[in-house]
């Protein structure tokens, strides 16, 4: 069944009605010599039994889509203005005072927690401290110089065998 062809009548369309046919591409017309002549080749495009019938009837338009309902949303409550340089300079820096004080005391509490460590073991190195602080390397090694600059703590070795003694 599917290797049968199917087979029509000039009469009868393949194609339903309402659906415009394929576009066929056009065909020119030959002529005996292109140079000889000035004037463009013609160009016919073909016609066929079903575009003849598309052509007398009308062209059918899609529906055209209903317009969208109209917006039902509140406006966003206004924002609360943002300090200034003006008259709240003085809120502003009590804010940011008060932010800095906080980061300090966590950064207290965790060079704290490596002496701590060092204390017990004697000795500490920076995979301790990035393990024990759950810190990137550079963020370790920061605390440590710190640490070392402060007098807390002796460093031995270079590079990548550092390791960071007490100091009593």
């Amino acid at each position: 069944m599917p290797d049968e062809p199917i087979t029509t009548t000039p009469t009868e369309s393949p194609i339903p009605p309402g659906i415009p046919p394929a576009p066929v591409a056009p065909t020119e017309t030959p002529t005996s010599s292109p140079a000889a002549s000035s004037t463009p080749p013609v160009v016919t495009p073909p016609e066929s039994a079903s575009a003849k019938a598309m052509a007398d009837e009308t062209p059918i338009t899609p529906p055209a889509a209903p317009p969208p309902p109209p917006a039902t949303e509140s406006p966003a409550p206004p924002l609360a203005p943002l300090p200034t340089s003006g008259g709240s300079s003085g809120a502003f820096r009590s804010l940011l005072s008060k932010a800095l004080a906080k980061i300090q005391f966590r950064k207290q509490a965790k060079l704290e927690k490596i002496m701590v460590l060092t204390r017990g073991k004697g000795q500490v190195t920076n995979d301790d401290a990035q393990k024990l602080l759950r810190v990137s390397d550079a963020t370790a090694s920061r605390y440590l110089s710190e640490l070392v600059k402060n007098g807390r703590l002796r460093r031995t070795g270079v590079r990548g065998g550092a390791v960071y003694h007490f100091v009593p």
